[in-house]
């Protein structure tokens, strides 16, 4: 028994060294000098309930890129405020999803309508607002007047 302890213990340590260490998070555009290129632009916003106001905490507000590909997601705080910073100039969609909620794009006049996308230039900071209809469910049986 003992040596299958030992053997294990050598072929698991060349394992654990050979694991590539977790990804760094994306941090911008790579230049052509090999610096990353962050932008100076953000989105910044309030994520509310349809009909009653009230701010959306732990939504996920999703930004998309439309000139490349790119993608940004944070969540919204205990007031439904986001904020994404250090965009580059483009054209951006944005969508936001909450479980219960049915899953909308800014500037779309109904849920399931494409959004409209938000132009943004080095150092413009931009503030919308996503209002998110309650998501409901209708369940039942049908029958006849035989029962």
């Amino acid at each position: 028994m003992g040596r299958i302890t030992c053997l294990g213990l050598v072929i698991a340590l060349p394992l654990v060294a050979v694991l590539p260490a977790q990804q760094p998070r994306d941090q911008g555009i790579i230049s052509a000098s090999g610096t990353t290129a962050a932008g100076t632009a953000a989105l910044d916003g309030v994520v509310t309930a349809d009909g009653t106001g009230l701010p959306i905490r732990t939504a996920v507000v999703t930004v998309r890129s439309t000139d490349e590909p790119r993608e940004y997601q944070t969540a919204t705080d205990a007031n439904g405020k986001f904020m994404i910073e250090a965009l580059r100039a483009g054209r951006f969609m944005v969508s936001v999803a909450k479980a219960g909620y049915l899953p909308t794009a800014f500037g779309a006049r109904t849920w399931s309508a494409p959004g409209v996308p938000i132009v943004l230039a080095d150092g413009q900071r931009v503030t919308i607002s996503v209002a998110l209809p309650k998501a409901a469910v209708i369940s039942g049986t049908v029958t006849n007047c035989a029962g």
